[in-house]
Parts: C-alpha cells; sequence; structure tokens
C-alpha cells in the first residue's frame, strides 16, 4: 500500500514538474513580445500586413522569399491601393502558397513604372524582379548573364529558401524604381539605368558586394549599413518589419507632394487617380470609398462603362488650397475618342480611410 502511494506521489510530482517546465517554456516563448522589433512588427499588424500571431513571440525566425514578397506587395496595396491584376503568372510555381500574390506585387511594380513614365515602359521590372530572384535562388550572380535563357520560372522549392539581404535589396530596388529614376535624373532613361544596374556598372558603395541592389538603396536609409553590408545574411521577421516600416514612411511621405509644386502634385495625383480608375474598372465598392466620395461614387454609375482616368493622359492642376484641388484630365480612348475630366479633390473628414489623404469629391465628364 505504502509503496503504491509513493509511486502515486511521483507521479505527481512528475507531473508538476512537467507542468512547470511548460509553463516557464510558455513564457520563454513570449519574451521577444519585448524585442526591439516589437513596435514594428505590431505595425504590421495594425496595417493587416500581417496577421500570423507566431510573429509576436517568433520574431527571429527566418522570412522566405515567397513569404517576403507577399509581404511587400501587400505593404504597396496599403499604400497606394490595388494599381493592377497579376503579371508573368508563368514565372511562379502554381504550387507556391503565396502565388497570386507574388503575381499581383509584379504586376503593381510595373504599373508604378509605367505611371510614373506615362506609358508602358520596356523596363517590366516586375519580372525583372523576378527573374534576377530566380538567378540567387539557383545559386548564380544577380547579373544580366551573357546568354538569356527564357525557360525560366520560380519553383515552389525556391521561393521556400531563406530571403538574404541582397535578395530583399534587390526586390526594393524594383519596387522603388520611379524614386530611382526620378533622383538619377539621367537622359539615356530608366531602362539604360537599370541595364547598367545589372551588369554591375557604377558606384558601388558597400566592400562586400558586387551587385550594387544595396547602394542604389543606400541614401533611402532602408536599411542600416556603413562599409558592409553583409549581402548574404538571412532575414528575420524581425529585421524584415523594420526594413517594411522604413519603406512605408518613404512612400506615404511621398504623399505629401501633392500639396507640393504643380509638377509634384501632377505626378502624385496621377497614382491617384489610376488607383481610383482601377477601383472603378474592377467595380471594388471597398476601394472606391477610399478614393471617392459617396457623390461620386454615384457619379461614376452614371457614366459606366465609359473609361475613366488613364495614367498617360495630361494633368492640369488648376486652383489649389489648403482643402481643395481642382484639376482637369485630357484623354484618348478608341471607344470613344477623346474625352475630359474636370476633378475636385478634397482632404476627407477621416483622412486615415484615404491612403493619399485626398478623395475624389466630384467630377464632370465631358465627351470632345
Amino acid at each position: 500500500m505504502r509503496k503504491q502511494r509513493n509511486k502515486v506521489w511521483m507521479i505527481v510530482l512528475l507531473v508538476l514538474t512537467l507542468l512547470t517546465s511548460l509553463s516557464k517554456g510558455v513564457q520563454a516563448a513570449k519574451l521577444p513580445n519585448e524585442n526591439w522589433a516589437k513596435e514594428y512588427i505590431e505595425f504590421l499588424f495594425r496595417t493587416d500586413i500581417v496577421s500570423d500571431p507566431t510573429w509576436l513571440y517568433q520574431p527571429d525566425r527566418l522570412i522566405t522569399k515567397e513569404e517576403g514578397l507577399a509581404l511587400v506587395g501587400r505593404l504597396l496595396k496599403v499604400v497606394y491601393g490595388p494599381l493592377s491584376e497579376g503579371a508573368y503568372t508563368n514565372r511562379t510555381d502554381y504550387r507556391a502558397v503565396y502565388k497570386q500574390e507574388i503575381d499581383q506585387l509584379a504586376g503593381q511594380i510595373d504599373m508604378l513604372v509605367n505611371i510614373e513614365q506615362k506609358k508602358t515602359s520596356k523596363l517590366q521590372p516586375g519580372e525583372k524582379m523576378l527573374y534576377y530572384l530566380h538567378l540567387s535562388a539557383m545559386g548564380q550572380p544577380m547579373k544580366q548573364p551573357l546568354r538569356y535563357n527564357s525557360d525560366w520560372w520560380l519553383s515552389a522549392a525556391h521561393l521556400q529558401q531563406s530571403m538574404t539581404r541582397e535578395e530583399l535589396s534587390m526586390v526594393l530596388s524594383h519596387v522603388l524604381a520611379p524614386q530611382i529614376d526620378r533622383a538619377a535624373n539621367r537622359s539615356t532613361g530608366i531602362e539604360q539605368l537599370y541595364d547598367d544596374l545589372y551588369n554591375w556598372k557604377g558606384n558601388n558603395l558597400y566592400r562586400d558586394t558586387v551587385t550594387l541592389f544595396p547602394s542604389v538603396l543606400k541614401s533611402y536609409k532602408i536599411f542600416q549599413a556603413d562599409a558592409d553590408f553583409q549581402p548574404k545574411q538571412a532575414v528575420t521577421r524581425g529585421q524584415y518589419a523594420v526594413v517594411l516600416k522604413r519603406l512605408y514612411d518613404l512612400l506615404t511621405g511621398e504623399h505629401q507632394r501633392i500639396a507640393g509644386g504643380v509638377a509634384e502634385q501632377a505626378d502624385q495625383i496621377n497614382v491617384l487617380l489610376s488607383a481610383a480608375s482601377y477601383a472603378y474598372q474592377r467595380g471594388d465598392r471597398q476601394q472606391l470609398t477610399k478614393f471617392f466620395s459617396d457623390k461620386a461614387i454615384s457619379q461614376l454609375e452614371k457614366i459606366r462603362p465609359m473609361p475613366f482616368h488613364q495614367y498617360y493622359g495630361e494633368l492640369t492642376v488648376g486652383e489649389t488650397s489648403a482643402s481643395e484641388i481642382s484639376l482637369s484630365g485630357f484623354y484618348r480612348s478608341s471607344q470613344m475618342g477623346n474625352y475630359q475630366i474636370d476633378y475636385r479633390l478634397v482632404k476627407p473628414a477621416e483622412q486615415a480611410k484615404a491612403p493619399y489623404g485626398w478623395i475624389i469629391d466630384s467630377f464632370n465628364y465631358i465627351q470632345r
């Protein structure tokens, strides 16, 4: 009887010991919630870029290539709203978990460059981004090869590899192509600028890199690096959150150009109107409310299915105040010939819901 009682007590002690260990393990798992990246990770939750709760207690977990691409795509949608359908769908494995989001990111990047150039760019930065990530995943340098093999794709296995700092710098060099081209201010154009980048022609600002992607990003201070970039270092969730927050601040800061000079206003309003026009084309009510007042949405229903804003049209900014902007867009459509739209932009009461801080309050549609 005493032996049985001793056995019972031993079992109880073992169970208590196990429970104590588990409790300590849970507490230890939650400790990283207080780590240096907490505020950046919480930002990703607030903006719906991340919803996986494991981010809160696994900030040191490595980011995969496909997860990294998907997160950048979500951030661009938060900043600009959707601008384009998915592109280059044959370049990513259909088995990839985030295939649709990766395809959409490629299309979004292309459209941002098209809007900046006011034409369909030959650069195709979305596809180039996927191509150089493919080269890196294959263990090859991210450099334009002597012979281009057009039969390439990013396999699901390659997309599950960890994202390195150099790969992330390459991705962001394509995301920021409009800003990089604007800053370069070269007469040769964006295609030649990136051709030099792909061939490693230019000023390398880091001792431990051969690619120039980190160098073209240095002035934007997205990465913290002085003489050495540590290009092959895998990126953790916490580090990725910091980079995404800096990218978000940089891109949303550009929305302030709407309140700048006339040329700056027209360029940035072109992006706003392009996002608004895409929401109109898709009939996306949720997105429409981010770019149009209720009155303007009612007007849209009266002109459907006629075309709306086109990024290659001409914008003329008229009267401007701190709370209102008047402008006109002049367009040509194969469907209906020349047409004009006079816009009135205002700052909405709930600016947090408007990605650009402005919405289309009303417009006048004129067929020429």
